[in-house]
Formats: C-alpha cells, sequence, structure tokens
C-alpha cells in the first residue's frame, strides 16, 4: 500500500493555519474584551474623580444638611424627629429656617435670624470627655478632606451668651480629633477624627476670680507637646459680636480673628495625619464637680452665619 504523503502534509498544513487562525481570533477577542472594560472601568474612575472634584469646588453658607448634631442628650435625628446616641444626618435645613426641634439645646433665635447653642453642665457626653456639648459636625458632603491638597475654610459670625461661674469656658469653632482642654469653652474646632487640630476658645485668665476677666484664644496641639497659641481678645465681654475663620490652603494652617491672621502653622501632624473636618457650636468645658455641685450653670453661644467651603 503506497502512502501520499503529499495529502497527508498538506492537510496537516491546512488543520495547522486554521487552528493559528482561531487562535488568533480568540486572542483578538480577548484582547478587545479587555481593553473595552479598562477603558470602562477607566472611564468610571475618571467620572468619580471629576464628581469629587466638582464636589470639593463648592461654598455652603448657612446650610446644616453638611453637618451631623451632637447634643446633650445624645444626637438629634433631623429626619425621623428623634434622639439617638450615634451620628446622624440633618436634612437639608437653612440656617434662618430651622425650627425649634431641639429645644432648648439648639434652637432658632427668630429675632436674630441666628442659631442658639447651649449646653447645661450635665448631659450626656462622649466617651472621651467629661464635659457637654451641643456641636454641628462636618460629614458631608465632602467629609474628611485632605489638610495637604486643596483650600478648605469655615467662617462664622458668633457670640458668647452666657458662661458657667467657676469654669467660664467654651470651644465655639475647630478643626478636629480629640479635644485636650477640660477647663475652658470650645467653640470652633479643626478635627482629624482624634485631635483638636485647630481651636477657637474662651478661656478663664490667671485672676480670674479677682477682676473676672475671660480671654478668646486660638491654639493647636498640632506641633505636640509644643502647643502653639494666640490671644485673640484679653479681656472678652459676654455678648460681644466676633468673626472668625479657619483657613487651609498649600499645606498652612490660618486661624483669623476679625478679618487678621492670628496664628498659621503647617496643617498637618509629624505621623502624616492629613486628613481632618469642622465642628462648631458649644463645647462647654465645665461640669457638676468644677462648679461645686450647682447643677443650674451652662454654657450657650449664638452663631449667626457660617460658611464652609472646599476646592481642588
Amino acid at each position: 500500500m503506497q502512502i501520499d504523503l503529499d495529502n497527508i502534509t498538506n492537510s496537516t498544513v491546512i488543520k495547522s493555519v486554521k487552528n493559528k487562525r482561531r487562535l488568533i481570533i480568540l486572542l483578538t477577542v480577548i484582547f478587545l474584551y479587555t481593553i473595552t472594560n479598562f477603558l470602562k472601568i477607566y472611564q468610571e474612575n475618571t467620572t468619580v474623580q471629576d464628581e469629587k472634584r466638582l464636589t470639593l469646588n463648592t461654598e455652603y453658607k448657612n446650610n446644616l444638611s453638611i453637618f451631623i448634631l451632637q447634643l446633650p442628650s445624645g444626637f438629634f435625628n433631623f429626619t425621623s424627629k428623634k434622639y439617638q446616641n450615634n451620628f446622624v444626618f440633618p436634612s437639608n435645613l437653612g440656617l434662618t429656617q430651622a425650627k425649634n426641634v431641639s429645644f432648648p439645646y439648639f434652637y432658632k433665635n427668630h429675632a436674630a435670624k441666628s442659631l442658639i447653642f447651649y449646653a447645661p453642665i450635665i448631659g450626656y457626653t462622649t466617651e472621651n470627655s467629661k464635659t457637654t456639648r451641643t456641636e454641628l459636625r462636618e460629614v458631608l458632603p465632602v467629609g474628611l478632606w485632605d489638610m495637604s491638597y486643596g483650600k478648605h475654610y469655615m467662617k462664622f459670625r458668633q457670640r458668647i451668651n452666657h458662661l458657667p461661674k467657676n469654669w467660664p469656658g467654651v470651644v465655639y469653632g475647630k478643626t478636629s480629633n480629640i479635644n485636650f482642654c477640660l477647663l475652658n469653652a470650645f467653640l470652633a474646632q479643626v478635627h482629624d477624627g482624634k485631635y483638636a487640630i485647630a481651636t477657637f476658645k474662651a478661656y478663664p485668665s490667671p485672676s480670674y476670680q479677682v477682676d473676672g476677666k475671660i480671654s478668646l484664644i486660638a491654639f493647636t496641639h498640632i506641633n505636640t507637646p509644643r502647643t502653639l497659641n494666640a490671644t485673640l481678645v484679653e479681656d472678652y465681654k459676654i455678648g460681644q459680636v466676633f468673626e472668625g475663620e479657619i483657613l487651609v490652603q498649600h499645606g498652612f494652617m490660618y486661624m483669623l480673628h476679625n478679618g487678621k491672621v492670628k496664628l498659621s502653622f503647617p496643617a498637618a501632624y509629624p505621623t502624616g495625619k492629613h486628613f481632618a473636618y469642622f465642628k462648631i457650636g458649644c463645647y462647654s468645658q465645665s461640669n457638676l464637680e468644677l462648679e461645686g455641685g450647682n447643677s443650674t450653670e451652662y454654657t450657650e453661644t449664638e452663631v449667626f452665619s457660617v460658611t464652609i467651603g472646599h476646592s481642588s
């Protein structure tokens, strides 16, 4: 029997070519599928980044929708109209449209078109504090923002209406984390989730029991253990209206009082922490023990306007 080698060779070649073509087609399909999905994912990520940048380039004036509210009785949920011991998101409620939903801790002064922040010395406190607070904490839409990137600021117009007798102090604005001071009152802060980065507060003078003087100061623990501080007003009179601002730009933080820079420092911890959020309100620094058992003492501040802005 004679074997036709030519036919076998031709058949093998044809099969080999067909297999190569199939392999090329398969690889082409896989390649196109991979490229298509890559482009889709890239586009989605780019869209997300663009949305974040669009969100960052925004200013919010007298808008409570970007805050959560903490009260001495816990937290108030603007949607369910109930108090909770967790952070909750308020509805989109303008400063001048606030209702008396959380009286007496947080309510509208209709005559002055302002918000009252009231913190009695007895009430709900956070885990790491012995004093009460009524505060708005920034959460939306940015949440934690990067101190090393972009421009971030909180401007406010405010006054202190009442301070406890023995330890008259309040924190009225801050860029935040955990607060270190127990014998003063915080008004505004910048926080990073653990430390108070920049804090505005009222503080009794060393001779307070003699002359009754209360000072407004700005300070930071960002250079711990060396604390930077500046006196804003040496002898503050209860009821005086003032303006404050915390500005973060080009990696530096600036604390302003009535339009003038009073304190500036690098906006980052030595450990590399860069993320923060704003807080404003009334964080009392006195308690029942410090007030000698007088349970009627309280701290009260009044906010006429607050503007928060973020830009890339």
